[in-house]
């Protein structure tokens, strides 16, 4: 963990032009070592793509060229224009590679300027021959952070604030209590595995960090159940006054193919382990960091 640490530090202080320079190195590194099992050039340039923006503008074209495919095309976020158009002329062209075409069209997503908006909001009207479940229009926008509206516009869905959490173990006295407690059990069951529900978020909204929810109230709790939530989207009612329950608009029984495990194999988490650290320095600090420990709190916007 304290490796860890060290190492994404290093990469926050990381300036603009160093950036470049260790993103030319990775691509140099790939091309030494092209069957690297390990995807060290992937590790270290999805880093500088989280910590340091605009640190892969002069490695587009290579990324591309080589056809390195990581994190749903991540590693073309903030790609020009020229390299946009051959990625697109390689959608149209009708590329075989089907991991390859995900990253194609996530990347895009990536991208996001107003030809690729366009592009998606033609292709949600007339779905192209390469769409799959995981290269659809719709998903590959959210992907990238923003969506497409019913007339073809764009919009984020999600507020831009964003924070880490990180263990009580390491708070300071002044950040206890956290405006957010994560996990608590609770005595209400789930009506369809009988397994305890539990809070994954209790947010006070007076606290000055949480009023980007622009919210008339002091609290609000996020529920879900440890066995079926991980399975099916679970619908619930709550105000804010912290109240929260079971949907009706939730079915009486349960979905068919939901699989029901014994007691040992639920997800267990422990309780109020986490408190509210500070805020990310860029909104996508997290992506493609699959192996890291951490947590991270963003809301969608239009949960209202």
């Amino acid at each position: 963990m304290a490796l860890l640490e060290q190492s994404l530090a290093s990469y926050r202080a990381i300036s603009l032009d160093e950036g470049r320079s260790v993103a030319q190195s990775a691509i140099a590194y790939h091309d030494t070592y092209p069957d690297d099992t390990h995807y060290l050039a992937e590790h270290i340039l999805a880093q500088l793509g989280n910590f340091v923006p605009g640190s892969l503008a002069e490695v587009h074209c290579a990324i591309l060229d080589r056809q390195m495919t990581w994190a749903n095309g991540f590693l073309f976020l903030g790609a020009d224009a020229s390299v946009q158009d051959s990625m697109l002329a390689l959608l149209d062209a009708g590329v075989k590679d089907g991991r390859l075409r995900v990253d194609l069209v996530c990347g895009l997503g990536w991208i996001g300027d107003e030809i690729v908006r366009w592009r998606f909001a033609e292709w949600s009207l007339s779905p192209q021959p390469w769409q799959t479940r995981d290269a659809k229009a719709g998903y590959s926008t959210r992907v990238g952070g923003w969506e497409l509206t019913r007339d073809g516009n764009r919009r984020a869905p999600s507020f831009p604030d964003s924070y880490s959490f990180f263990s009580v173990d390491k708070a300071t006295p002044e950040q206890i209590p956290s405006p957010v407690g994560v996990v608590k059990y609770e005595q209400d069951r789930c009506r369809w595995s009988e397994r305890p529900l539990l809070t994954l978020f209790a947010i006070n909204l007076t606290d000055p960090r949480m009023a980007f929810f622009g919210a008339s109230g002091d609290r609000l709790r996020l529920g879900m159940c440890g066995h079926c939530s991980l399975q099916t989207p679970i619908f619930w009612n709550f105000d804010f006054t912290g109240r929260m329950g079971w949907s009706e608009v939730n079915p009486q029984t349960p979905p068919d193919d939901l699989c029901v495990y014994e007691d040992e194999d639920v997800l267990s988490l422990p309780e109020r382990r986490l408190v509210v650290g500070e805020p990310r320095t860029t909104l996508v600090e997290t992506v493609a960091r699959y192996w890291d420990p951490g947590l991270t709190l963003r809301v969608q916007s239009g949960w209202r």
